[in-house]
């Protein structure tokens, strides 16, 4: 009966709303925020997706919850996707209730995310907190592999060793920006040609590994993931015979991480559309944070206890919803260094 209780609690905050009969126009105009991010950025809430307002929600209540437990305005940045305008027609009330927040957050691509991140690692101290919600893949590579389609093929016969580890790894959509979208190898694959960065064009585990690892040894790095196959990032796999991730170690041999993720390597998260509040994860994510962050300072919250709170929550919906489990996941490195 717990668990059923705690269940409808969270579902509450994913019910379904009709759209307006007559939505307005996205802006022609995105709502960035302009700038540098500041130096001193402890904590990054990353909305990837462009097509869904829930992704937006949960970074702009995550920035509440970080500035009522202490900490500044130049610690927090936040980043989305504006979205195009069907997207936003199908959540056009819940866009338009968050469009002013959403005037102080950066663009949520992968260029400007590792950037940042690059010019923080270079500040750091204490702990830097990582959180992304969007859209995953379990690989960009692994589609083109079993096609049967000639051009595709022919394409996966060019591919370098290069290429394929942009391709292979699960990924995690950051939409914003011109650039290429997850799920679209062609595109990515043609910037690389062009002499592109595969951090400025992709959000796996082996462009995020190297950004983290530029951090001090002695700074704890905490990345939360929220999005479709998410496990792939830190090898947390729904069955035991599974082969390792593709790129996961990239990530896995930074020092002093922890890391949690929505959903098993081969699982989807849910509550990924339109209409709802947050995604599941999501939401109960920060009920849990927002309970941690009321009896622990921001720099020594309990990691695996929110986790277990979460993976509590969430079995509860699935369990209610009669979906598949998700299986999130958790791991923690070793610290090394001074």
């Amino acid at each position: 009966m717990t668990r059923l209780l705690i269940a409808a609690l969270f579902l509450v905050g994913c019910r379904v709303t009709t759209p307006p009969s007559a939505p307005s126009a996205v802006p022609s105009t995105p709502w960035y925020a302009t700038g540098p991010t500041a130096p001193t950025t402890k904590v990054f809430l990353i909305a990837g997706g462009d097509d869904v307002a829930n992704f937006a929600a949960e970074v702009l209540e995550q920035r509440t919850l970080w500035r009522r437990a202490g900490l500044r305005e130049d610690q927090i940045a936040c980043y989305w996707a504006s979205p195009s305008a069907e997207d936003f027609a199908k959540d056009q009330a819940q866009f338009e209730a968050l469009s002013v927040a959403l005037r102080s957050c950066h663009m949520a691509s992968p260029q400007r995310v590792a950037a940042d991140l690059r010019v923080a690692a270079e500040h750091a101290d204490g702990f830097v907190f990582v959180y992304v919600t969007s859209h995953g893949l379990a690989s960009q590579l692994g589609p083109l592999e079993s096609s049967k389609n000639r051009r595709t093929a022919r394409l996966v016969a060019s591919l370098t060793d290069a290429e394929r580890d942009v391709l292979g790894p699960a990924a995690i959509g950051l939409q914003a920006g011109d650039g290429p979208e997850i799920g679209e190898p062609r595109a990515i694959v043609a910037d690389l040609r062009r002499g592109s960065e595969p951090d400025s064009l992709v959000f796996t585990p082996r462009t995020l590994g190297p950004l983290l690892a530029a951090f001090p040894a002695s700074v704890r790095k905490i990345v939360v993931l929220q999005a479709c196959f998410s496990g792939g990032f830190i090898n947390h796999h729904a069955t035991e015979d599974a082969g390792p991730s593709d790129g996961a170690d990239a990530l896995l041999s930074v020092p002093n991480l922890t890391a949690m993720t929505a959903t098993a390597a081969e699982r989807p998260s849910f509550g990924c559309g339109s209409g709802g509040a947050r995604t599941y994860f999501g939401g109960a994510f920060n009920v849990a944070l927002a309970r941690a962050l009321e009896q622990h300072a921001p720099g020594e919250l309990p990691w695996h206890e929110i986790y277990d709170k979460v993976v509590f929550a969430i079995e509860a919906m699935e369990a209610v919803q009669g979906t598949r489990s998700s299986l999130p996941g958790f791991v923690q490195t070793a610290t090394s260094g001074p």
